[in-house]
């Protein structure tokens, strides 16, 4: 009767630290998709508003540029049967890319997590 148990709680206990996660159903984060949809069609001005200036501005090859905005985002590190007290955060950086077109409107956006 043992054994069984010990399959079942580690299983709980991934299940739980997975649904803790912030993902749609393909495994993408949830705010990077929000952020994605979000800003399609709006102008320039909107998103700059919005996040403030960008990190950079470089060209998209085409007649628009692209926005980026590099950022620090902290999440939980993952323990198995948690953490031990004082145990830091995980920082990693973060991008977000906004594709600007000759008409000022955004066209694509993008968010990447290096």
């Amino acid at each position: 009767m043992r054994k069984p148990l010990w399959i079942l709680v580690p299983c709980l206990v991934l299940t739980g630290c997975a649904s803790m996660l912030n993902l749609d159903s393909s495994g993408r984060d949830l705010d990077a998709v929000r952020f994605e949809q979000s800003w399609l069609g709006h102008p320039e001005a909107e998103i700059i508003a919005a996040l403030g200036p960008p990190t950079r501005d470089v060209s998209d090859a085409k007649d628009g540029h692209i926005l980026v905005w590099e950022f620090d985002r902290v999440s939980l590190p993952f323990c198995l049967g948690g953490c031990p007290r004082g145990t830091p955060n995980v920082h990693r950086l973060a991008e977000r890319h906004a594709y600007i077109g000759p008409d000022g409107l955004v066209y694509k956006t993008y968010w990447s997590v290096l």
